[in-house]
């Protein structure tokens, strides 16, 4: 008789799952959670365990999600439908984007547990049809090299960001203590959660805010000094009425057809469109008089405005090089070092720490250190908090664990 599944929590992981992961893997899923919401579906025995999807299972937990559970002897499809969802609506890829991380998070996440591949096939299991003969030999050599007589089994380490999980030792709770130029704090552990300890005064603290705005935790935003947040130009007008005066607003979608309201856009400090002056929407909003043309330099580099005779555009168009958004990072929504350095020295106060609650690669903290103004950084993902330390130690600063519990 099958178990009553009633909640996530009466499932259990396998503990003889052939693919043991990789921390890149297990992050990517949680992002796809956090913006698109679930994808496929989970499969478990008839005593609740995971037969497939145990990342999935164990992200969507961290979640606080709910579960839906299908019984089947498995003679008919279980079919998934999103009402939610839909790939032929332009204005929203969130379906489009579910499919590439329903893809990519599969091939970064694989790393199979050679010695549980071993121990299968020396129970009988058949893998002929999975697996050709090169390929089973070369996983049962590296389980072979792992079980040699008198030698120690070395980690099988598939991923960088595994690899610096384990030189660094990192676990959520943790806060390190970072020293260069400026002094920086590094917390691995849920945002908010770190903001309810208290460990940086509100009113002497600017916000770089850049969630994954499909499913925006519930930080606390009010009372910072300053703002910087990050988004695309379907979302504007809702960050604007997030956040109000004094905040910078910056986004990067200048090819779009979208219409941007006018009266939440004036509450933003400014707004500025980074791209090529040819990809602007012309077709976009504007209000009041018309400005003037003007071309020259700025602390942001070389920038063209091109007014339209209809009004004034809700933004300026700088034409420089800082357009190449998440070229070569290791976070898929990593942002160019110079261009952050340019917005903290640009828009937040010297005096007050610079506070980002999704630090990712530690783009920022990296910016803040160059500038000598010192930092909060919380990330909840152990691979990219890892690879911030790493970041940092390259930079020549000191990075020490602290002891003391957040």
């Amino acid at each position: 008789m099958a178990k009553d599944i009633q909640s996530i929590d009466d499932l259990t992981l396998d503990e003889q799952n052939a693919n043991q992961g990789t921390e890149r893997g297990r992050h990517m899923v949680e992002q796809s959670m956090r913006e698109t919401g679930a994808g496929r579906s989970v499969l478990i025995d008839k005593n609740g365990k995971l037969i497939a999807g145990n990342v999935a299972t164990e992200a969507w937990d961290d979640l606080d999600g709910e579960i839906v559970v299908v019984k089947t002897d498995g003679h008919k499809l279980v079919v998934v439908q999103r009402t939610d969802l839909d790939l032929a609506d332009e204005q929203d890829n969130r379906a489009r984007k579910l499919a590439y991380y329903d893809n990519r998070s599969s091939e970064v996440g694989l790393s199979w547990n050679a010695t549980q591949v071993a121990a299968d096939l020396e129970a009988g299991m058949d893998l002929d049809d999975m697996f050709q003969g090169e390929e089973i030999a070369a996983i049962l050599e590296e389980a072979a090299d792992a079980l040699m007589p008198g030698e120690a089994p070395e980690p099988v380490i598939a991923d960088p960001l595994d690899e610096l999980i384990a030189k660094w030792k990192v676990a959520r709770g943790q806060r390190w203590l970072v020293t260069g130029k400026a002094s920086h704090m590094l917390v691995c552990d849920d945002c908010v959660k770190v903001q309810n300890t208290g460990l940086w005064a509100q009113d002497n603290a600017s916000l770089i805010y850049d969630p994954e705005w499909a499913d925006v935790p519930p930080f606390v935003t009010d009372g910072f000094d300053s703002v910087i947040a990050f988004t695309d130009a379907q979302r504007m007008g809702d960050v604007t009425n997030r956040f109000g005066a004094p905040t910078w607003v910056f986004t990067w979608d200048c090819g779009g057809s979208w219409w941007i309201p006018n009266r939440p856009l004036k509450r933003a400090k400014q707004a500025l469109w980074y791209g090529q002056v040819s990809d602007f929407d012309c077709e976009g909003a504007f209000y009041g008089e018309p400005g003037k043309a003007s071309s020259g330099v700025n602390s942001r580099g070389a920038y063209t405005y091109v007014p339209d005779p209809r009004g004034k555009h809700l933004a300026d168009v700088y034409s420089a090089s800082l357009v190449h958004l998440h070229k070569d990072g290791v976070h898929s929504h990593e942002k160019p070092l110079d261009w952050i350095r340019l917005m903290v020295g640009d828009c937040f106060p010297k005096e007050c720490v610079v506070v980002d609650p999704f630090v990712g690669s530690g783009t920022t903290i990296a910016a803040c250190e160059q500038l000598g103004r010192p930092s909060v950084g919380i990330e909840i993902g152990l691979g990219y908090f890892a690879y911030t330390l790493e970041r940092m130690n390259n930079m020549g600063c000191d990075c020490r664990l602290d002891t003391r519990s957040i």
